[in-house]
Formats: structure tokens, C-alpha cells, sequence
């Protein structure tokens, strides 16, 4: 009994009248009437100011998944923007043979960095972001296991004392290598930054292809000076001194400071005004 008083309290108050053994209908007699909704799993008519329904439970409003939150948003931000910022120092470090081995570590803290801020700027960047950071590890080993299997046997020629003239290929394909891979390493470094730079991403096509021409030249030069190296070395006139002497080492310098450059602007972009969401573009 006192449940029967407590349902009949509850259609009351939701603005409708439950019919014993029977379907739902507004107070009115009208379902759907201005002012109510009609539940979709019971039938049941309540105010359409109500999120779920009276009777049942039922959600009345489909919701939405809700936002990132603030404090998450502006933490993704900041990992961001300080990505960037060590990126645009890491560059630097890069462009200086010295020290360019602590350019590579501080390029990697960047790199994580940016990656666990960039659910902040939607799955697209993140994605980009990902893409960028396999894409480096593959060239990176692909260039490794390629040096490797050419040059062992060539190295070993040497230390036997024997001919070199078997290597010509050896020496050219080893050329076309270095400077493939050089230049592949550019598409990860536009990458990891090209969806935040929106509205300003043909600057990064600028410094990608310069990077591009300059590792290109960089890889054939240094296949001349390998052949010609290793041709002194068969016929014992010099040391083996000639690997390395090339003039796109400067040009190499300047590039790693176009990119240092590129990052800065980006670091300078990121934050509460820059939010490209999951839109893809």
C-alpha cells in the first residue's frame, strides 16, 4: 500500500499520471506536450526540464562525454609548451659538434614531454606526435643496420690488406644512404610540430626542405670523401683522416638552428588561445 502512495507521489510530482496496468500519459492526455517529455523505455511523461525519467531512471538527455578537464587541459598545455622550449635548446646544442651529444638527450626529454601533453591539442596531434617519434626510431636503426652490413665487409678488406676495387658500389650505395637517411630524418622534425602550426605551416615546409638539400649534399659529399679516403688508405700514402671534412657541416649547423628557431615559434603558439580540439585539418 505505502508503495503504491509513493509511485502515485512520484507521477504527481512529475507532472503526470500513471494508469494502473497501462501505458504512460501526460497530465494532459497529451504525450509530448510543450513542457514535458515522454520516456522513451517506459512511457512515463515527465517535465522536460527532468534529466532522467521519474519512474524508471532512464536518461531523458543523451550526454555528451564530458570535456578534458581544466586543470588536465592546462597540464598537457605547459608539458607542451615546455617541450617545445627544450626542443628550440636542444637545436641549439645540435647545431654545436661539442656538446650536440646533450642536444640528442635534451631532444629526446622534449619529445616525451610533448607526448604526454598532447591530448591537450586533440588525437590528431597526438597521432602526429607518435608517427613522428616511430618514424625517427625507424630511420635511426634502418641507417645503423645499413652502415653496418656496408661497412663491415669493407673495413675488413683493410685490416686483411686486401683490394678495395670489389667496394666501389659498396662506397656509392653507402653515399645514397647517408644522405636518404638524413634527409628522412626531416619528416619526423616537422611532424611532432606541424599541427600547431596552423596558419604558419609553410615555414616548416621551408626549413623541411632546406634540411632535405642540405642532407642530400651532406650524405654524397661524404660517400666522395669515404672512397677517396679509404683509396689513400689501400695505398698507404695518408692516414685515414678524410671522413668528416666536408663544407655542409657549417650548413648542417645553420639547418639545426632553422629548426631550433621553428620550435621556439611553436613554444611561443601553444597555450588557452591554441586549442585545435579533434578536429582533423
Amino acid at each position: 500500500m505505502e508503495e503504491a502512495v509513493a509511485r502515485a507521489f512520484r507521477g504527481m510530482k512529475g507532472g503526470g499520471v500513471r494508469r494502473m496496468g497501462g501505458p504512460q500519459e501526460p497530465a494532459s492526455g497529451i504525450a509530448g506536450d510543450v513542457g514535458s517529455i515522454t520516456c522513451p523505455r517506459c512511457g512515463y511523461v515527465s517535465p522536460a526540464t527532468a534529466d532522467y525519467c521519474t519512474n524508471c531512471g532512464t536518461p531523458l538527455v543523451p550526454t555528451a562525454p564530458p570535456p578534458l578537464a581544466e586543470a588536465e587541459q592546462r597540464t598537457g598545455q605547459s608539458r607542451t609548451r615546455t617541450g617545445f622550449l627544450l626542443l628550440f635548446i636542444a637545436f641549439i646544442l645540435l647545431a654545436l659538434p661539442l656538446v650536440s651529444i646533450v642536444g640528442t638527450i635534451l631532444a629526446i626529454v622534449a619529445v616525451i614531454l610533448i607526448y604526454m601533453g598532447a591530448e591537450a591539442y586533440g588525437a590528431r596531434h597526438k597521432r602526429n606526435v607518435l608517427a613522428a617519434i616511430l618514424l625517427w626510431i625507424a630511420v635511426f636503426i634502418g641507417i645503423v643496420v645499413a652502415l653496418v652490413a656496408l661497412l663491415a665487409p669493407v673495413i675488413l678488406a683493410i685490416l686483411q690488406g686486401d683490394s678495395l676495387a670489389p667496394f666501389e658500389n659498396v662506397i656509392l650505395t653507402l653515399a645514397i644512404v647517408t644522405a636518404v637517411g638524413g634527409a628522412l630524418f626531416g619528416v619526423p622534425y616537422l611532424l611532432v610540430g606541424h599541427r600547431l602550426l596552423e596558419g604558419d605551416r609553410s615555414l616548416g615546409w621551408v626549413v623541411l626542405a632546406i634540411h632535405v638539400a642540405n642532407a642530400a649534399g651532406q650524405g654524397l659529399y661524404e660517400g666522395f670523401i669515404l672512397e677517396s679516403s679509404l683509396e689513400a688508405v689501400a695505398s698507404g700514402d695518408v692516414p685515414f683522416l678524410g671522413l668528416g671534412l666536408d663544407p655542409f657541416g657549417f650548413l648542417f649547423s645553420l639547418v639545426n638552428l632553422l629548426w631550433a628557431l621553428l620550435y621556439f615559434r611553436i613554444s611561443q603558439r601553444v597555450g588557452p588561445s591554441l586549442s585545435l580540439g579533434t578536429s582533423a585539418a
